[in-house]
């Protein structure tokens, strides 16, 4: 009775605690303060504007040549039939589109396809097309520029002699023709908007905007260039690095773990002027949402040094997987990452703390990005302990470590195969196995894993994820000997 006890005034002490920060502080998520929209759909006439648009890239003499989709000099056909960027304006069209602006603004709200706040990031250019020829449109979404940087700089250069000769640091700095075929500037490009632009405030996703209806976003690099529709030569970069899928999973980890200190800087320096702090879109979610019962089931899942009770680890999805992925720039973020899970983190601090961080993540995500390919033996060594520690730390990872850990060792499975073909079709079921373990917490039509209000049918569902995950993982570990 007496720990009861303890526990029932805890909880009060906790909830008279945020009641009092409440009420000492002004509202902390102010509703917005009106709904900004885009001034047209297509650009303005300029004399030297910065975005070109998707029509100056697609001559038959370039890259709109009549191959096959995936080939060589046929990147407008990859891009417009099957990429997904290229769909990113009509999303705006949805019903679920609608509902999240209508949330944000009020019922009188204009259209999300012309919202700004949703066009900086489902169009190129941030969609500002102030800076636009009238050549780019917002249909064009997420085109060839966005990526590869404003054509203005590079376009009549990249089709002179001697340009592909130029090093990609020179073909960057004189003309701004960013550096994708770089595993580390690839990453960071493709983080500006799958994990945020500490720059432009707009295109940053906050827990306002998952509040009205928008996913959180959950980017990994490995997974998303596995299912992209390459317009590149897969085959030369896996000739170039034999490891790609684990060296992109590293690399990526690592310039993730990077934007989210750069937002968090970024954050922390706009509370000073009445911004949100902390942002609790980079905070874990079920840290307050799950049940508040004293024997739930989720209370022994987040056991972690720097996450005592009450407080709230800082991006379990970025950087909780950072240790595996490289043991500096896990360390690099421990003052970050204890100073964000105080109850109330000091902006000025955390500020310094992460710009600090984020500095020395880039610094290590171009070193990890240009290491010699580790070896078929060492990848396979590093799949069979990964895999043994994961089954042995089961029961007390979260959904988010699982899977990164998953995803991990995916990127180690394919580039085994590849080089050396070491998993036959007996081998496919336990990599299935785990995929759909982790899957199925996920209840129908939801964006992120299960807050069950049903305690026993929570513990019995994970229990039996549990086991097959540990059956799954003993499997992979015995394959990779």
């Amino acid at each position: 009775m007496a720990w009861k006890m303890v526990v029932a005034s805890t909880g009060v002490v906790l909830a008279a605690s945020i009641s009092m920060m409440l009420a000492a502080e002004p509202a902390r998520l102010p509703p917005p303060r009106g709904q900004v929209l885009a001034k047209g759909l297509s650009g303005t006439r300029l004399e030297s504007p910065d975005y070109l648009g998707t029509s100056s890239c697609t001559s038959s003499s370039c890259h709109h040549k009549s191959g096959h989709r995936r080939a060589v000099g046929s990147e407008f056909v990859t891009w417009n039939a099957e990429d997904p960027h290229r769909k990113a304006w009509e999303t705006l069209f949805s019903e679920r589109s609608q509902r999240m602006v209508r949330n944000l603004y009020g019922p009188g709200a204009g259209p999300a396809s012309q919202t700004a706040w949703c066009l900086a990031c489902h169009a190129t250019g941030e969609g500002d097309l102030s800076r636009a020829s009238t050549a780019l449109t917002l249909v064009d979404a997420v085109s060839c520029e966005s990526c590869h940087g404003p054509a203005k700089g590079w376009l009549a250069a990249h089709t002179r002699a001697g340009f592909h000769e130029l090093d990609p640091e020179t073909k960057e700095k004189d003309f701004g023709l960013l550096n994708t075929k770089d595993l580390a500037s690839r990453a960071k490009v493709c983080a500006s908007c799958h994990v945020g632009n500490a720059d432009v405030p707009l295109m940053q996703v906050n827990h306002d905007l998952i509040a009205a209806g928008h996913p959180r976003l959950n980017f990994e690099l490995s997974s998303a260039l596995a299912k992209y529709p390459a317009h590149w030569r897969v085959d030369e970069e896996q000739a170039r690095f034999p490891d790609l899928g684990w060296r992109t999973w590293q690399v990526g980890q690592v310039a993730c773990a990077e934007a989210a200190a750069r937002l968090t800087a970024a954050r922390a320096g706009q509370a000073t002027s009445g911004g949100a702090w902390p942002e609790f879109a980079e905070q874990d979610c079920f840290s307050c949402h799950k049940n508040l019962v004293v024997d739930s089931i989720r209370a022994p899942l987040k056991k972690a040094p720097l996450t005592p009770l009450g407080r709230a680890p800082w991006q379990t999805w970025l950087a909780g997987s950072l240790s595996l992925a490289d043991r500096e720039s896990h360390e690099a973020l421990f003052s970050l990452r204890e100073r964000m899970a105080a109850p109330t983190p000091r902006p000025e601090q955390a500020r310094t703390l992460a710009l600090q961080a984020g500095e020395y993540l880039a610094k290590r995500s171009r070193a990890l990005a240009g290491l010699e390919p580790l070896s078929v033996m060492a990848e396979a060594e590093l799949l069979t302990r990964l895999s043994r520690e994961t089954a042995t730390d089961a029961s007390r990872l979260g959904w988010e470590e699982l899977a990164q850990r998953y995803l991990a060792m995916t990127g180690l499975r394919e580039d085994l195969r590849r080089r050396e073909g070491r998993f036959d079709t007996a081998f496919e079921k336990p990599y299935l196995e785990l995929r759909d373990a982790l899957k199925g917490q996920f209840p129908p039509r939801h964006d992120s894993p299960r807050a069950d209000s049903d305690e026993v049918r929570a513990a019995r569902d994970r229990d039996m994820v549990l086991g097959k995950l540990r059956s799954a993982l003993g499997a992979i570990a015995g394959s990779s000997r």
